[in-house]
Parts: C-alpha cells; sequence; structure tokens
C-alpha cells in the first residue's frame, strides 16, 4: 500500500494531546465500517495493492463544511448569477446596447449598465424582469448551455437508492456488512473514500484512501467537505445517517475541460463521517459559449 507524504504531521507525529487515549475497535466489536477501517490500517490482503493511504490530524476550521471554488453557489444565487450572465450574453451576441435593453425591459439603463460591469450582483426581483424581456427561444437555448456546463450540487436524500448501481450496491454492503463486503465493493467499482473523526471542535483525524484505477487515471478530485459537529460526552446519542449527493463538477485536463458527473455517499455516525465516492462519467466542453459563461462563473466563485 502506498502511503503518500500529507502535507499535515502524520497521526503519531501529530503531537495532538488527544491521541493518547483514543482506542480503535477490534475485529470483536464495532461495526461492519470500524472493521473497513482497521482493515485498511493493516493493509488487509487484496486493497493495498490498489489504494494510497494519506492519515493526519488537521485543523476543523480548515476542512469542514469548507467548499471548493468549483462547488455551485447557493441556489438564489446561482440563479441571479445565470439571470445576470444572460442578459451580457445578449446585449454582446446581439450587438445591442445596455440602453436598448433598458427600454425593453422598463429599466433604468444605469441598472443595465451596472450589470455589464464584472462582479456586480443585482437583485433577484431585477435578474427576472431582464430575463422575462428576453426571446423565449433563445433563453432556453442559453439555459441548455448552463445545465451543460456549470457545476450543481444536488441532494438525493429523498431515496434512498440512486440511478447508480455502483453507489446502491455499497450502501447495501454498508447496512448489511460484513467488512469484506464493503472492501469488495469499494475495490471492484474503483471507489474512493475519506474518514473524518473529530478529536475534538479543533482537531479532525482525516484518513484518505485514493483508488489508484479510478477513471479517469490521475485525476484529481475531492468532494466538499461533511458538515460535522463535535459531541461532547460518551453518553450523547449515536445515531447514524445516510446522505447521497450527486455533483457535477468542472475539471480542467490538458487543455481541455470537462464536466464530471460523481456520485457521493456520506455516513454520518457521532463525531465522524464516512465519505465514498466515485466518478461515474464526463462530457466534453467544445461550445465556446459554454467555456465563456464556466470561465465568468468560477470568477464569481472566486
Amino acid at each position: 500500500m502506498r502511503r503518500n507524504v500529507h502535507p499535515v504531521p502524520p497521526l503519531e507525529q501529530s503531537g495532538s494531546c488527544l491521541l493518547a487515549g483514543l482506542e480503535f475497535p477490534d475485529r470483536e466489536s464495532g461495526t461492519a465500517l470500524d472493521h473497513l477501517l482497521s482493515d485498511v490500517r493493516q493493509a488487509t490482503t487484496g486493497f493495498a495493492e490498489d489504494f494510497e493511504l494519506r492519515e493526519g490530524v488537521l485543523a476543523a476550521e480548515d476542512i469542514l463544511g469548507q467548499a471548493p471554488i468549483s462547488q455551485s453557489l447557493d441556489t438564489i444565487d446561482f440563479e441571479i448569477f445565470k439571470i445576470t450572465e444572460m442578459a451580457r450574453r445578449w446585449i454582446t451576441e446581439n450587438g445591442l446596447s445596455p440602453y436598448k435593453l433598458a427600454l425593453v425591459t422598463g429599466t433604468s439603463p444605469s441598472q443595465v449598465h451596472r450589470v455589464m460591469e464584472p462582479g456586480w450582483t443585482p437583485s433577484l426581483k431585477l435578474a427576472r424582469k431582464i430575463a422575462s424581456s428576453l426571446p423565449p427561444e433563445w433563453v432556453t437555448d442559453f439555459e441548455q448551455d448552463c445545465n451543460a456546463c456549470l457545476p450543481r450540487m444536488f441532494s438525493l436524500r429523498s431515496s434512498p437508492f440512486t440511478n447508480s448501481e455502483p453507489i446502491n450496491r455499497l450502501m447495501r454492503a454498508i447496512r448489511s456488512g460484513p467488512a469484506e463486503k464493503i472492501l469488495s465493493c469499494i475495490s471492484e467499482d474503483s471507489f474512493c473514500f475519506r474518514h473524518f473523526r473529530m478529536l475534538s471542535r479543533q482537531e479532525v483525524m482525516l484518513l484518505s484512501a485514493s483508488n489508484i484505477h479510478r477513471e479517469p487515471a490521475g485525476l484529481e478530485y475531492a468532494p466538499p467537505s461533511p458538515r460535522l459537529s463535535y459531541i461532547q460526552g460518551a453518553n450523547a446519542p449515536d445515531t447514524r445517517a445516510t446522505r447521497l449527493w450527486l455533483h457535477r463538477n468542472p475539471i480542467r485536463s490538458g487543455d481541455r475541460i470537462n464536466i464530471y458527473t460523481i456520485h457521493i455517499a456520506e455516513v454520518h455516525e457521532q463525531n465522524r463521517c464516512f465519505q465514498f465516492w466515485k466518478i461515474e462519467n464526463c462530457d466534453d466542453l467544445s461550445k465556446p459559449r459554454q467555456l465563456q459563461i464556466l470561465d465568468n462563473y468560477l470568477a464569481e466563485c472566486a
């Protein structure tokens, strides 16, 4: 098993005062997920050749709940961006002046001029007023380009299963165990996974297992970190919650940008979270307008 140099101190060298009393369940106790961690740490045969492990202790504020630039804006900000970009593209592609668009929309020329300024965000009411004045066929075409190129994060909580058979197999294995069955799903379906364990409100122990057979080879991706809160005390309620996500994320490969569809499964327990993910497919971005929309979007998120 390959153990890469982690950007934080290794677990045994972290200096955390909380590690001395930290015990890991043995094979006679704990859940199937506990046994999974034990097998991974001991470089179980069959797993060792497929994964690169990294483990260390990090500051909680550095990783928990921090979304990457590529993650979508929240719903309202996303809607405003899309409509604002729509107005800018309409003016640019049709050679119009902001003054003419102001006449059509019934807004002041100064407001439309400000829409053309990078970084300025109009109100949702103004953005929708502008969008409703544009030709429906052009708006539909523009929205299709947005759907094709912009990153989005969708919650799949409404159903315990998804249209991803690998995710479904993994979730069945987690529900029924044993750990060997989970390991088999992870290895055969080329999953990567991470385990977050909160040692305190300030420190998180993170183990990452990256599948070297993932497709496409060499692609660097990790999902947004889960949102965890530290619960102190051994008598705190220990419940399990499962969350499923679909992440559409643009990733540059050489001189091309592809939109990848990633299925993510999170299993939350007290003070910890297991996060599994698999890249299902990708779409090549080739239309100039899609690339321009994406570039403007990532600049807005930065």
